[in-house]
């Protein structure tokens, strides 16, 4: 055989067929059960990536408890909380997706990187909220049209049992737009893509999984139940403001990663994004931990806000309670908050007194009032409460011609003061 004869030599060739890429019809949804372990798992081993990163918006929560009768600061503070949850929210997703690829991030990375995308974020959020505020325009405009006449007596039945079917059918509607666009989150944050394809690419890779998305819904939800509920009671019923903002700061810092990392790894699964080596983290590497931190606080939490309820007595808290006001006109709808509130008179005006106590007085229950002026006793009166109970007390008469000086007036039950406030004449 001479060299023609002789085939050359060639370096090897191998060829695999290329695997396919995952679609919304070949997404790999591993369902709730996997959604839910790998979410704890990446929290429970990461608590010192993913607290930092929630802590801006559970301050904020805190913040709108001591703003709540201050109208502006209250709608500045949502704002706030809106744009800088989208960002933490976004940067919890970065960080689940590089732990699941085998990188650690640190906290300034991943807020970094969410900052970049913080306006698609936004506008997609915004383009959620236009399409849920329209329904219940909808329905509010119906309501007026149709409802109202019928509650009024001057319209028919069926015209609000339209307006009871549209509410309905909007509450659905509304939820399955919010499930099918549930993804867009991560599709922006993870993939880089704008506004509107990032809700078209989580309505593409959702289909199918509306119901998996509802049961990983309640399933979070449970987890978070007692935190959640117990920060709703201290809210509501706790006198001392310092508590129930503390607890709305450790439910919302506590569960808000949980829902982040949930919708990023759901996104991971159904968009087939790459996982590293060993698939980043080992399954049940945190979960124990995580449902012991979280259900732990919650326990804390929820105890604290039943405690505020029997504290309060089962009153709602209002920012006047535990305060006598003073005020220029009697108030014929409510007379425990007079009308004209100040806390500076003149001689010649009318002063109505009233006050709203901490908690409710029981039937038969006596209350002091007592009167200062400066430092002097001017004396006290006793107040029973009637047969229904006693939340709060007025003076049927309003001071006239009153002396200059500043008064304290106190309301105490037993040796606890359950209204206390002060004026000035001049």
């Amino acid at each position: 055989m001479d060299d023609r004869d002789r085939m050359p030599e060639r370096p090897g060739v191998y060829w695999q067929q290329p695997a396919p890429e995952i679609g919304p019809d070949a997404a790999g949804w591993r369902g709730v059960g996997a959604i839910v372990g790998r979410t704890l798992d990446t929290y429970g081993s990461s608590f010192g990536l993913f607290l930092p990163v929630a802590a801006p918006v559970a301050i904020l929560g805190a913040l709108s408890v001591f703003a709540a009768t201050n109208v502006p600061a209250l709608l500045l503070i949502a704002v706030l909380t809106a744009v800088v949850g989208i960002v933490t929210g976004g940067a919890m997703m970065l960080a689940t997706d590089d732990l699941w690829r085998g990188v650690r991030p640190s906290v300034a990375d991943v807020l970094d990187r969410a900052a970049g995308r913080a306006v698609a974020l936004i506008l997609s959020t915004f383009a959620v909220a236009l399409m849920v505020g329209g329904l219940a325009a909808i329905v509010a405009i119906a309501g007026v049209i149709m409802g109202v006449p019928a509650l009024a007596g001057s319209g028919s039945n069926a015209g609000l049992a339209v307006v009871v079917l549209l509410a309905l059918g909007a509450v659905v509607i509304a939820s399955v737009v919010l499930l099918r666009w549930a993804l867009s989150g991560p599709a922006i944050a993870l993939d880089g893509l704008g506004p509107l394809a990032g809700l078209t690419r989580s309505r593409a890779l959702t289909r199918g999984h509306v119901w998996g998305l509802v049961g990983l819904s309640l399933t979070l939800g449970l987890i978070s139940l007692l935190a959640s509920s117990g920060a709703s009671l201290l809210s509501t019923y706790a006198p001392e403001r310092a508590l129930a903002a503390a607890g709305l700061a450790i439910a919302t810092l506590l569960t808000s990663p949980l829902i982040a990392i949930a919708v990023a790894i759901a996104y991971r699964d159904v968009a087939g994004r790459p996982e590293g080596a060993g698939e980043g983290l080992p399954r049940r590497a945190g979960r124990g931990l995580s449902l012991i931190v979280v259900i732990g606080a919650g326990v804390i939490v929820f105890a604290a806000g039943i405690w505020s309820v029997a504290s309060a007595g089962g009153q709602v808290f209002l920012p006047e309670r535990g305060q006598v006001v003073a005020g220029t006109t009697t108030n014929v709808a409510d007379p425990c908050r007079p009308g004209g509130v100040k806390t500076t008179f003149t001689s010649g005006e009318e002063i109505w007194i009233a006050a709203i106590f901490t908690r409710r007085v029981s039937a038969g229950e006596e209350v002091v009032v007592e009167y200062y002026r400066g430092d002097e006793s001017l004396g006290s009166a006793p107040l029973t409460a009637g047969p229904v109970g006693l939340e709060c007390y007025y003076e049927t008469d309003p001071i006239r011609g009153g002396e200059p000086g500043s008064y304290r007036i106190v309301v105490r039950h037993g040796a606890a003061a359950i209204a206390e406030g002060s004026f000035t004449i001049r």
